[in-house]
């Protein structure tokens, strides 16, 4: 009987944004590609896939800029739990990681989780990648193509970030490291401030996290996530004390008036 892997549950946190590298070089199915980081979000690929995105997804008449946002969350959900886990490792980041695309939209990084842990986490070399690769390429495309602020998009990685290092949190193997991480990523700006944390009265969710700006998920028909600036605390509260106990959700109700900016 083989004994666990101790490091299952730390990969486990990243391992559904991750894929199995291809076999072979032979065709993908119908709607389905593998490109760079930087290919996905080159102006003429990047227009296409969130113009398909919006009409797909949300109709002919949905608004473009909210879709485009919206499209940057699963780009960010596939791209930074491998580079995360990479150097919360202790491995570099892949400069430009290959991505599975579907139907426009970005799913996983190829990539296997590191064997375990390798000296300290890489934390110098994840900040860097963030400024660049995340920052210059990728976020300054969506900038362009979509006409929104870039801290929009910030902090939309921001919150897959902050995500992650609460996962974490959780191991005790790494939870040291995940406090490393968190602090180093979010010491410098634009990510300094995008989040914080709010006590709830709800008891399985004791503390929430929040995000400095609406991700307008709510102009495509989508109701107001609970780390939403603009949701009212009652009715995040709300939200949270049914999925707690696993009734259905309230109805929404109007956006609060509290600053976002």
């Amino acid at each position: 009987m083989t004994s666990p892997d101790p490091f299952e549950p730390i990969a486990a946190v990243a391992r559904p944004w991750l894929h199995m590298m291809p076999q072979d070089d032979g065709p993908r199915p119908d709607g389905e590609a593998v490109m760079p980081l930087s290919q996905v979000v080159a102006s003429a690929t990047l227009a296409e896939a969130i113009e398909r995105h919006r009409r797909g997804r949300f109709g002919v008449d949905a608004c473009a800029r909210a879709s485009a946002s919206v499209w940057s969350k699963s780009l960010f959900s596939a791209v930074l739990p491998a580079q995360m886990l990479a150097a919360l490792a202790g491995g570099a980041p892949d400069p430009d990681p290959p991505l599975l695309v579907v139907d426009g939209l970005p799913k996983a990084t190829l990539a296997l989780p590191p064997a375990g842990l390798d000296g300290p986490p890489a934390l110098e070399a994840l900040a860097a990648w963030t400024a660049d690769t995340l920052g210059h390429l990728a976020i300054a495309a969506l900038a362009r193509q979509s006409g929104l602020a870039t801290r929009l998009f910030w902090s939309n990685a921001a919150t897959m970030m902050a995500f992650l290092c609460e996962k974490w949190d959780d191991v005790p193997a790494v939870a040291g490291r995940s406090v490393a991480l968190r602090n180093a990523l979010f010491a410098c700006e634009p990510l300094r401030g995008q989040i914080s944390y709010v006590p709830t009265p709800v008891p399985a969710y004791p503390t929430m996290r929040r995000r400095r700006l609406c991700c307008l998920r709510d102009r495509v028909g989508q109701r107001l996530c609970t780390g939403c600036p603009k949701i009212a605390d009652d009715e995040r509260d709300a939200v949270l004390a049914a999925v707690a106990a696993g009734l259905p959700l309230p109805a929404p109700t109007a956006p609060s008036k509290r600053p976002t900016g």
